[in-house]
C-alpha cells in the first residue's frame, strides 16, 4: 500500500517522533502491538533482503524530492501562502536529509505565523523538533516554550498533545523536573476532559500521547522496564483508536494524514524495540523492528528515508547480537534507501547512515571499506559547516580501522583530539575517556613508544574492566563493546610481552601476573555475559535476591543512560549547553553510582555464590598457585587476533610466560585439520583419514614448547584452553617433532610410538582459572546418592519418534576389521538454513547404546537410572531429584546461541514437547541449568558439538560447565 506523501512528516520527526504528538489524533499501522515473546526471529536476514529486492529503485522519487527542496518562494505577500510554502519546503528538505535547510526554512516560516493559529502552532512544534535534532537544544526549548504560551485554552486536546510533546523534549534534554511537570499537566487535562463529548472520539488518541511522553521520560532516565510498559500501553491505545479514525477524519477538526497515523505506530514500535535492546532482550527487539520495517515498506516503499531509519535501527540491534555481517548488510540497504530518497551527501541522515555502516564494517573487520565509508562521511560534512560544528567525525571505530591498516599516526592524531575533549568534559575517571586513552595507547605502541603506551594502558584498563563488569552484571552493553575491550586487552598483552623481552619495566607492574589476570578477563567475557544474564533471571526464585538484583541492574542502567545523556549535552556548542541540567546530571550519576555500590556490597555479603557467578573477581597468579596441589601445574592459553600467549604456573617457583606469533585463526585451521581424523566422514574403519602427527607436533612446538621448562616434572597439567583449542584433546599433541608414522597392517598400531603429551603427564581441561579456585573450595558431598543417571537419545520430531518405534533391520556384511561399518554420530547442520527449529536436529540413537553400556559397567538400574527417547524431556529432567546422583550424563546435542531460531544462550537439546506430550521448548538452557539443584561429582556432556563455530562450541560448553558448577556439580567431562 503506497499512500500519498502529502503532509508526510520530515526526517527529523522520524528520528525524534517521540517528541511530536499529532494535534488531533493518530491511527496505528496494521498490528502495531509487539509480537509475542514466544516467537523467534529467523536466524538470518535473508527474508528481509528478499522483501527489499521486491521494491525496485525509482530514480524519479529522488529527483522530485530534490526539486521540491529547491523550490523558489512564490511571488506573494499573503502570510498564509508564505507560511505554507516554507513549511512545505522544510519538509522537502528534511526528506532529503538537509537538516540545516529544514531549520532555516522553519525559522523563515516563523516570520509569517499568527499567534495561536493552528497551522502556526504545528509549524512551531516542527521547528522545535528540528532544532533539537540539529543539536540546538536551547533553541528547541525556547521554541517549545513559545508554543506552550500560544495554545488556546479552548483546545484542550491540543493542550494534551503539546504538553506531552514538551515532556518528551525536556526529558531528552535531561530536564526531568520540567518533563514531569509537563506530563502532570497533560495527565490532569486528560482526566478532566476524557468524559467530554470529544472524549468519545479522541480519548484513546489523547491517552496514547500521554503514555508516549511517559515512556520517553522513563527511557531518558534509564528506567527501561517502566519504559517498556509505557510503550506497550501506547501501542494498545493506538490500536484501540483505529476504529474511530474514520470518524475523526470526517470531522471538521484539522487532522493529520493517514500516512502520519501509520507512521506513529511504526515509530512507537521501533522505540519499543530500542527499549528491549537496552534490556538485553535482543530477540524481542529484533521481532519488533522487523515488523516496523515491513510496515514502512508497505506504506512508503524502498526509496524512503523512513525505511532507511528502520534499517539503521535493525542494523544496531544486529550489532548488539554480534551478527556483524547481517548488520553490515542492513546498514548498506539503509544507505541505498537514503540515497534513493534523494538524500544528499552532506545530509545529516546520510552522515548517520554512513556512521552506522562504518561501525558495522569495523565490527566485521572490513577495514578498507570502513575507511572509505568514514572518508565519505567526512566529505559530506565539509559541505555544511553548521552541521559539521555539531557532528564531530572523530570516532573510535574510525580510529580502529586506521590502526588495523597501519596508519597509527593518523589514528593517534584523531585520538589525541578525542582524548583532550573527553578529559575536559568528563574527566579522567570516565569510562569513555578510558576507552579513548586505551586506543591512544594502542597507537603509541604501534609507533614504538612502549613506555608511554604502558602508562596509558595502566591508567585506562582498570576503569574499562570495572565498567565491563558492571555492564555484564546489569546486562547492559553489547557484543560490540566486548569486541572493543578484547582488542584493547590483546593489544596490552602484546605490549607487555614485547616490553618484557626488551627489558622495559614499569614501576609496580608484574607483567606475568597482570597479563594472566587480563587474559582470564578477556577469555571469559562473552561467556560471563551469558552467565550473568542467566543468573539474574534464575534469581527470581529467591524474592530477596531478585529484589536486590533488580534494583542493582536498574541503578546501573540509569548510570549508563544518564552518562550517555551527559556526554551528548557536553558535545554541543557552548551556546547550546544547559549548565544547570549538566550539573544535576553529574550529581545524579554520582548518587546512583554510590547507591549501586552499596547494593552490590549487600549482595556480596548476603548471596556470595550469586555474586561470584555474576561478577567474579579475576583470579590472581598468587591465588592460582595457592589453589594448586603438589605435582600440579596450571597452563593457561589465550589465542589473540594477532598473537597468542601461554602461561605455565607451577605450585612453587617462577611462572613461565611467552607471547608467540600464532593467531587464533591459524590455530582454528590447525584444529579443524586435526579433527578430521577424530570426526571422520567415513563409513568404515579403513576410510578413517590418518591423524596429522606432524601438524599436531608443530602446534605443540609453537604454542606449548616455549613454557615447557616451567611444567616439566609435573604429574598433572590443569589446562585452560581458549577458542578453537578447547575443541582438541590436548593429550593428542606430540611433544617431539618427527615424520608421520607409516601405516601398519594392524589398524592404528603405527601411533604407538608417537610421544603423545598424555603419556608424559595427566591432563585436565578447565573452562577458566576461576573454575579451579571455585572447585578447590567446594566442600565434599554429603548424604546418600545413587551412582548414575543417564539422559540421552532424545526425539526431536514426530517423524523420529515413528522411526524409533519401528527401527529398520541392519545387516553387517564386513568380514574384516578395516571394513567394519561405522555408525556415525550426527551433528547439527543449521548453519546454511535461514530458519532452524528443534525438529531440524538429527537424532543420536547411538547415545542410547552409550548410556546403557555405562549403566551396565557401573551396575546402575536401567529402569531407574536411564531417561531415553520420550523420557529424555525437559519436564522430566527439571522435575526429577537430581541432588541424589553422583554422576549425571547428558548424551545429546549441545547448542550454541543462534543455532536454532531465537536461541540466545547455550542449551542442551531434549525431546520435543509435542513428542513427549509435555510443556516447554525441548531445550535445557543455561537459565534452567542454573536453577537445578545438583550434588554431583561429575556431569558428563557427550556429543555436545564442542568443535563448532571456531571455538563458539567450546565457549558454549564453558558456559554450560560453569552453570553446572553453580548448580552443584564438582567436575565436568566433555566427550565428542
Amino acid at each position: 500500500m503506497n499512500l500519498s506523501k502529502r503532509g508526510a512528516l520530515p526526517i527529523a520527526t522520524l528520528w525524534l517522533w517521540c517528541l511530536l504528538a499529532p494535534f488531533s489524533g493518530s491511527a496505528p499501522a496494521a498490528d502495531p502491538v509487539a509480537p509475542p515473546v514466544e516467537a523467534a526471529p529467523p536466524r538470518t536476514v535473508a527474508d528481509i533482503v528478499k522483501i527489499l529486492d521486491h521494491y525496485k529503485p525509482d530514480p524519479t522519487i529522488a529527483a522530485k524530492a530534490r526539486e521540491a527542496a529547491a523550490a523558489q518562494p512564490p511571488d506573494s505577500t499573503d502570510r498564509k501562502t508564505l507560511l505554507r510554502f516554507y513549511v512545505d519546503r522544510s519538509r522537502a528538505a528534511s526528506r532529503i536529509g538537509n537538516t540545516t535547510q529544514q531549520i532555516n526554512d522553519l525559522r523563515k516560516a516563523r516570520e509569517y505565523m499568527d499567534r495561536g493559529d493552528f497551522d502556526s502552532l504545528a509549524a512551531l512544534r516542527e521547528l522545535s523538533v528540528a532544532e533539537n535534532f540539529g543539536g540546538n537544544i536551547v533553541n528547541a526549548i525556547q521554541v517549545l516554550q513559545d508554543t506552550l504560551q500560544q495554545v488556546p485554552d479552548n483546545l484542550q486536546g491540543l493542550v494534551i498533545s503539546t504538553q506531552s510533546h514538551a515532556a518528551a523534549v525536556y526529558a531528552t534534554s535531561g530536564d526531568f523536573e520540567s518533563a514531569q511537570k509537563a506530563l502532570r499537566l497533560a495527565e490532569s487535562t486528560f482526566n478532566r476532559i476524557a468524559g467530554s463529548p470529544g472524549g468519545a472520539i479522541y480519548r484513546h488518541n489523547w491517552s496514547a500521547a500521554v503514555e508516549r511522553a511517559r515512556a520517553e521520560i522513563f527511557f531518558a532516565e534509564g528506567k527501561f522496564i517502566e519504559a517498556e510498559a509505557a510503550f506497550r500501553k501506547t501501542l494498545r491505545e493506538l490500536e484501540a483508536d483505529r476504529p474511530i479514525l474514520d470518524i475523526r477524519l470526517r470531522s471538521n477538526r484539522p487532522s493529520n494524514t493517514v500516512e502520519n497515523h501509520l507512521l506513529m505506530s511504526e515509530v512507537q514500535q521501533r522505540r519499543l524495540a530500542t527499549t528491549l535492546m537496552q534490556l538485553g532482550r535482543l530477540g524481542e527487539a529484533e521481532l519488533n523492528v522487523r515488523a516496523t520495517l515491513k510496515n514502512s515498506l508497505e506504506r512508503v516503499g524502498r526509496n524512503s528515508s523512513e525505511t532507511a531509519v528502520n534499517l539503521i535501527a535493525f542494523a544496531f540491534i544486529l550489532l548488539e547480537q554480534g551478527r556483524f555481517s547481517d548488520a553490515t548488510l542492513m546498514a548498506r540497504e539503509a544507505l541505498k534507501s537514503m540515497e534513493a530518497a534523494g538524500a544528499s551527501l552532506q545530509s545529516r541522515a546520510a552522515i548517520m547512515s554512513r556512521k552506522a555502516l562504518g561501525a558495522a564494517l569495523v565490527a566485521e573487520g572490513k577495514w578498507d571499506e570502513a575507511l572509505t565509508t568514514f572518508d565519505a562521511m567526512k566529505a559530506g560534512l565539509a559541505g555544511d559547516p553548521e552541521l559539521a560544528k555539531r557532528s564531530p567525525t572523530d570516532d573510535i571505530d574510525w580510529a580502529t580501522a586506521l590502526l588495523h591498516k597501519g596508519r597509527a599516526e593518523d589514528a593517534r592524531v584523531m585520538l589525541v583530539r578525542m582524548l583532550e575533549r573527553s578529559e575536559r568534559q568528563l574527566g579522567d575517571k570516565d569510562s569513555r575517556t578510558a576507552q579513548i586513552r586505551a586506543f591512544h595507547a594502542i597507537a603509541q605502541a604501534k609507533l614504538g613508544k612502549q613506555a608511554e603506551a604502558l602508562a596509558d594502558f595502566g591508567k585506562a584498563v582498570p576503569i574499562l574492566i570495572e565498567q565491563a563488569r558492571n555492564d555484564i552484571a546489569a546486562d547492559t552493553g553489547g557484543l560490540r563493546q566486548v569486541k572493543r575491550l578484547t582488542y584493547i586487552i590483546e593489544s596490552y598483552l602484546e605490549l607487555m610481552s614485547a616490553a618484557r623481552k626488551a627489558g622495559i619495566t614499569t614501576a609496580g607492574l608484574d607483567t606475568v601476573a597482570e597479563s594472566l589476570r587480563l587474559a582470564d578477563v578477556a577469555r571469559g567475557s562473552q561467556v560471563q555475559r551469558a552467565l550473568a544474564a542467566s543468573a539474574a533471571r534464575a534469581s527470581i526464585s529467591d524474592p530477596a535476591l531478585a529484589d536486590l538484583a533488580r534494583r542493582e541492574q536498574d541503578l546501573q542502567r540509569r548510570v549508563n543512560t544518564l552518562s550517555e545523556l551527559l556526554k551528548s549535552l557536553l558535545s554541543q556548542p557552548p551556546e547550546q549547553q544547559l549548565p544547570k541540567i549538566i550539573a544535576d546530571l553529574r550529581r545524579d550519576i554520582d548518587l546512583y553510582g554510590k547507591q549501586r555500590n552499596e547494593l552490590k556490597r549487600d549482595i556480596e555479603k548476603r548471596f556470595p555464590d550469586y555474586a561470584e557467578l555474576t561478577d567474579p573477581k579475576p583470579v590472581t597468579l598468587a591465588q592460582a598457585q595457592a589453589a594448586l596441589r603438589t605435582g600440579e601445574t596450571l597452563v593457561s592459553v589465550y589465542l589473540g587476533e594477532d598473537a597468542s600467549f601461554i602461561w605455565a604456573i607451577p605450585k612453587t617457583g617462577e611462572a613461565g610466560y611467552a607471547g608467540v606469533a600464532l593467531t587464533s585463526a591459524q590455530v582454528g585451521k590447525t584444529v579443524e585439520t586435526l579433527r578430521r581424523a577424530l570426526d571422520p566422514a567415513a563409513t568404515s574403519v579403513d576410510e578413517i583419514p590418518p591423524f596429522n602427527v606432524e601438524l599436531a607436533a608443530k602446534l605443540y612446538q609453537d604454542l606449548f614448547k616455549p613454557v615447557e621448562a616451567s611444567w616439566k616434572g609435573a604429574s598433572h597439567l590443569l589446562v585452560v584452553p581458549h577458542g578453537a583449542l578447547g575443541a582438541l584433546p590436548l593429550g593428542l599433541l606430540p611433544t617431539a617433532a618427527g615424520p608421520a608414522p607409516a601405516k601398519t597392517a594392524v589398524p592404528f598400531e603405527e601411533y604407538k610410538q608417537v610421544p603423545w603429551l598424555v603419556r608424559q603427564v595427566a591432563l585436565t581441561q578447565l573452562p577458566s582459572i576461576s573454575a579451579l579456585t571455585t572447585l578447590r573450595r567446594t566442600p565434599a558431598p554429603a548424604g546418600e546418592r545413587r551412582l548414575f543417571l543417564g539422559i540421552g537419545d532424545p526425539l526431536f520430531s514426530k517423524e523420529q519418534a515413528a522411526e524409533q518405534a519401528a527401527p529398520p533391520v541392519l545387516v553387517a556384511s564386513a568380514s574384516t576389521t578395516r571394513g567394519m561399518p561405522i555408525r556415525l554420530r550426527s551433528a547439527p547442520k543449521t548453519s546454511e538454513v535461514s530458519s532452524a527449529e528443534l525438529a531440524l536436529l538429527p537424532r543420536l540413537p547411538d547415545t542410547a547404546d552409550e548410556l546403557m553400556e555405562i549403566a551396565k559397567t557401573l551396575g546402575a538400574d536401567p529402569l531407574q537410572d536411564l531417561m531415553l527417547q520420550k523420557n529424555a524431556n525437559e519436564k522430566a529432567v527439571k522435575g526429577m531429584n537430581l541432588a541424589n546422583r553422583r554422576i549425571i550424563s547428558f548424551a545429546t546435542h549441545g547448542l550454541i546461541p543462534g543455532e536454532l531460531n531465537g536461541l540466545t544462550q547455550p542449551a542442551l537439546a531434549l525431546t520435543a514437547p509435542d513428542v513427549a506430550g509435555v510443556d516447554g521448548d525441548g531445550l535445557l538452557t543455561m537459565d534452567e541449568i542454573l536453577a537445578l539443584k545438583l550434588n554431583a561429582d561429575w556431569v558428563v556432556l557427550s556429543a555436545c558439538n564442542t568443535a563448532s563455530g571456531e571455538g563458539a562450541g567450546a565457549e558454549a560448553v564453558s558456559g554450560l560447565g560453569r552453570a553446572f558448577f553453580y548448580a552443584g556439580a564438582r567436575a565436568l567431562l566433555v566427550s565428542n
